[in-house]
């Protein structure tokens, strides 16, 4: 029988794009890896992302997935094929322990420093586990969570979803100052809102769900609370829909 934490993180690899494109993009735009070089995934969830990485490192570099949720871990080791062990590997666990795993020229972290309580911890083991002018790349939660991700959260568990969650955000200056506190000097940030598009909103939900870690399902929300949240929105139902994100980019450096 498959548990219930299985069916959240099917769900997630699932309906993840909009993550994975994010991701994909702030790869390409700031982190930039080259071929031989030692990158850490900093919440590396299901491991898509981890193996772009390993597609850009090659056969010659090294990728280190490290995320602390183990159904996430075991579905992203599901993913490696003959010979990928050399080049990939994946730990339950935080940056503290992939620290000996180090150290890395870059770590990239892609929508998950909001999910974590304690950022200057976490920046300087971060900084820690880089080699001299080795960078860090992230992407995380602007200065407020998702509207619609909010809403249907406080419909269905009556909670604000940044307190229940354990959510941490901030605007721009906040994360420019857990860079430089840390040690980093910030070469680049960035807070924009992005308008990612889900197929309808019973996907979103999926994704909601699997984010909460199953806090909110899908079965807490009666119809009129769905229904008002498509009148809210201006969506149309089974209709594909657009959602606002605010989010902070930045590539921070370690000095030599």
């Amino acid at each position: 029988m498959t548990s219930f934490a299985d069916q959240t993180e099917a769900a997630y690899d699932k309906h993840s794009d909009m993550q994975f494109q994010h991701g994909l993009k702030l790869m390409d735009d700031l982190l930039k890896p080259q071929c031989d070089e030692c990158v850490l995934d900093l919440g590396c969830a299901t491991g898509q992302l981890t193996m772009e990485l390993y597609e850009r490192v090659g056969a010659q570099g090294r990728v280190v997935g490290v995320d602390p949720n183990k159904e996430r871990i075991r579905t992203a080791q599901s993913k490696l094929k003959e010979g990928m062990q050399k080049t990939i590997t994946f730990v339950g666990g935080t940056c503290g322990d992939a620290v000996l795993l180090g150290p890395f020229d870059a770590v990239f972290s892609n929508y998950v420093l909001h999910w974590i309580r304690d950022h200057p911890t976490t920046f300087k083991q971060v900084h820690d586990c880089l080699k001299p002018s080795g960078h860090f790349v992230f992407l995380t939660g602007g200065s407020t969570s998702p509207p619609l991700f909010r809403d249907a959260f406080a419909l269905a568990t009556g909670q604000d979803c940044d307190t229940a969650l354990g959510i941490n955000l901030g605007p721009v200056d906040y994360w420019e100052m857990q860079c430089l506190r840390a040690g980093f000097s910030v070469e680049f940030s960035e807070e924009v809102v992005l308008y990612p598009t889900f197929p309808s909103i019973e996907a979103f939900f999926a994704v909601l769900m699997a984010l909460s870690s199953g806090m909110f399902k899908p079965s807490m929300l009666k119809e009129k609370d769905v229904e008002e949240l498509l009148t809210r929105y201006g969506y149309r139902p089974d209709a594909e829909i657009a959602i606002e994100v605010p989010v902070v980019r930045v590539l921070a450096r370690k000095p030599q």
